[in-house]
């Protein structure tokens, strides 16, 4: 009476057009076999009695109901399968448009500096003149004032020029002011010349981001000093790009048969971060080496740039 009751319910709460909790058609239909199914064999088997042998009717009922809740059971188990499927699908979704927003918060980040950058070059000629009309006044202290000021401002707004690729440019500027904010050495070179080929932005930001991420993570938490030092050089008569990242870091890593794992909180997090990295390189059949040596974890990135 209780699985009966159960059923019922489940049908009416299914049907009902004030439920805001109904399953797809398919799939309800799906797990209403399993239950209709058992409730029958259940029947069948108290109702039937002992002597089956002579009651083929009862047989073949039996059959059928068996026959359905394995049927049941095997759609139970399809029906996950394509939930946990539609499940992958979504969170790869969400993680792409966060990826994207944190991509047009970037390039908005970027675009800003660049406007300002442009904007103080541009006031450069009214300064240079006040500064002049001050001089022939002989008003220094002013004159000072006004350098101490455009300092501040030429600080605020100019970008390093590390690369002559912006996005990679900006990238490493981003994490430049990362690193000085959390008190951590940012060490930078760029080989002139430098180029990853057809990579597109999207993946570069992918790769280069979350390799700086967890080279500066792991940094933060480094026992002697705490540094971050990029290497981006060509190679094999500029047929290679490289990306040597390397960084000290506190605690333990514990390698296992698929890379690194991570022994911070957030476990899957870095996992993921990495685990994508090294796809984005094979699409373009590349590949990511990571090792340590001692307090010393490196990175190299290798993609072909022709």
């Amino acid at each position: 009476m209780k699985l009966l009751t159960y059923i019922l319910f489940v049908i009416i709460k299914q049907v009902s057009n004030k439920s805001r909790k109904r399953m797809n058609s398919k799939i309800f239909m799906m797990y209403l076999c399993v239950p209709i199914a058992n409730l029958g064999i259940m029947l069948l088997t108290y109702y039937s009695g002992l002597e089956f042998s002579e009651k083929l009717s009862m047989r073949l009922l039996m059959s059928v109901c068996f026959a359905l809740m394995l049927l049941g059971n095997i759609l139970i188990f399809y029906a996950f399968n394509r939930y946990s499927e539609e499940m992958s699908l979504n969170m790869r979704q969400e993680v792409t448009i966060v990826r994207q927003n944190a991509d047009l918060s970037y390039y908005a980040h970027v675009q800003e500096t660049n406007e300002k950058y442009k904007e103080f070059i541009h006031n450069t000629s009214h300064y240079l003149k006040t500064i002049g009309e001050l001089a022939r006044k002989n008003q220094n202290d002013s004159i000072l004032d006004i350098i101490y000021e455009l300092n501040v401002e030429l600080e605020n707004s100019a970008m390093a020029i590390y690369s002559e690729n912006h996005v990679i440019n900006a990238i490493l500027n981003e994490k430049e002011a990362q690193c000085i904010k959390e008190g951590i050495l940012f060490d930078v070179y760029a080989e002139p010349g430098t180029h990853m080929g057809s990579v597109a932005d999207v993946d570069m930001i992918t790769m280069l981001g979350n390799l700086l991420d967890n080279a500066i993570c792991a940094a933060r938490q480094g026992k002697k000093e705490r540094y971050v030092r990029t290497r981006i050089f060509m190679q094999n008569d500029c047929s290679f790009c490289v990306v040597k990242i390397t960084n000290d870091f506190g605690g333990e890593i514990i390698r296992s048969e698929k890379g690194f794992v991570s022994t911070k909180k957030e476990k899957g997090i870095h996992g993921i971060g990495i685990q994508s990295v090294k796809n984005t390189a094979e699409k373009y059949n590349g590949y990511l080496e990571c090792f340590i040596e001692k307090d010393i974890f490196t990175a190299i990135l290798v993609l072909p740039a022709i």
